[in-house]
């Protein structure tokens, strides 16, 4: 059975179900699993899993380096990963009144965030940091 095939029968399978014709959506949803259960996966070795495992040893030093090259940034990141958090569990209208600030003007968070866009001596550092 070619992919080809295999992907028409998915769309008839589906075509078939919406039309209400759930026998013949069964039998072609048994057809797509027999031939996904017939695939032989691929094969694993030994040689395979010290290539990938070495690979993944570089890639978490390189991680590691550079969270201590960018302290700032790392802090950066793990502060907004817990914002985020915070705005994905807490009710709108918390984080709507947590974020009032953006459009309050007078605000000090806004008048230090415009600050800190504006200047340009904190720009060359954040800009060096990140070489």
């Amino acid at each position: 059975m070619s992919d080809t095939h295999l992907q028409n029968l998915e769309k008839a399978m589906n075509i078939a179900f919406e039309a209400g014709e759930i026998d013949k959506a069964k039998m072609m949803a048994q057809e797509i699993q027999s031939y996904s259960n017939s695939i032989t996966p691929e094969q694993k070795t030994i040689g395979g899993l010290a290539e990938n495992v070495g690979e993944d040893v570089v890639n978490i030093g390189g991680a590691i380096a550079g969270m201590v090259r960018h302290p700032l940034n790392t802090t950066g990141a793990i502060a907004d990963l817990g914002v985020t958090a915070a705005t994905n569990f807490l009710p709108e209208s918390v984080v709507d009144d947590l974020f009032s600030y953006e459009n309050d003007t007078n605000s000090f968070q806004y008048k230090t965030n415009e600050y800190l866009k504006n200047n340009e001596y904190y720009w060359q550092r954040h800009t060096r940091a990140n070489r």
